[in-house]
């Protein structure tokens, strides 16, 4: 059974690996992600260093995103910008996940009064109005980034939990669970061992979305309401609401973290979409 299972996983990578969009997608995240890493050794010059000669300044060699009122480098800029986004959108999305996987999990698997609890729970949190919610934390603590973590992954792991449990409904009663049940196993060692292997493959595929709605939820956040972080994060919102002041005489300030924030955002959905037509060929599931 593992070999088969790690047979089908080869598969899908190779399903995956012909697809050149989404190959592109996760060539452009690998690359956004070692910026991110090391983005202040590669950065071509100290966050918020200024130079008041070179105010405003279109692209050039010396500043290929050009620079802002201050003389600022809009290329480090967006690359610490990157640093805050990437950081809030991936471990917002693993707490969302690890939240909604465990509610998802119990919910399929426990007795039927606990089913009803974990969904009325999951309900309320589709009703609760999470993005003001969040905008109302995060404002209160300028942004600090464990607190975005936690604020968006607390509020957007209902998804997951939905998904989870009908994904768990559907294979509770396969072959291989009853199996596990007649030899005697624990319920915890059935819904890691013999479950959640055969559910993962579509959370997989969910994970990337939701990281596109966090990504694109932080950045509403800091262009709309101001629930940026304090200096010396900064992120893309923060950058796209300092652009839209000048962009008539200095669009580079605008367009140069737009384009990177949109390319980021579709690097993870050709991704997403790459994951879906390698995991789920046929609607079939990695078992």
């Amino acid at each position: 059974m593992i070999r088969s299972r790690a047979s089908l996983w080869l598969q899908g990578w190779r399903r995956f690996a012909d697809n050149k969009v989404a190959v592109i997608g996760l060539a452009w995240l690998v690359l956004f992600s070692i910026v991110a890493l090391w983005g202040r050794q590669l950065a071509p010059y100290p966050m918020h260093y200024a130079n008041l000669f070179a105010g405003n300044e279109g692209p050039s060699l010396s500043h290929p995103f050009g620079t802002d009122s201050l003389g600022q480098d809009m290329l480090t800029m967006v690359m610490y910008g990157l640093r805050y986004t990437l950081a809030v959108g991936f471990g917002a999305t693993v707490v969302a996940l690890v939240v909604g996987v465990l509610v998802g999990l119990t919910s399929g698997l426990a007795a039927r009064w606990v089913d009803e609890i974990l969904m009325r729970l999951t309900d309320f949190m589709y009703a609760f109005p999470g993005f003001l919610f969040a905008a109302f934390i995060i404002g209160v603590f300028h942004g600090a980034i464990g607190v975005v973590i936690g604020v968006f992954g607390l509020t957007q792991w209902a998804g997951f939990a939905r998904l989870t449990r009908g994904l768990v409904l559907t294979v509770r009663h396969s072959e291989l669970v009853e199996s596990g049940h007649a030899i005697g196993a624990s319920s915890t060692f059935i819904a890691l061992r013999y479950i959640l292997p055969q559910v993962i493959n579509s959370i997989i595929v969910y994970t990337a979305f939701v990281a596109v709605n966090i990504i694109t939820l932080q950045a509403e956040l800091s262009l709309f309401y101001g629930t940026g972080p304090a200096l010396p994060l900064i992120s893309f919102g923060q950058l796209i609401s300092q652009g839209t002041q000048d962009v008539l005489g200095y669009w580079w300030l605008l367009v140069m973290p737009v384009g990177t924030l949109i390319s980021l955002l579709v690097a993870l959905v050709v991704v997403g979409e790459g994951l879906q037509a390698a995991l789920n060929p046929k609607g079939n599931r990695i078992l």
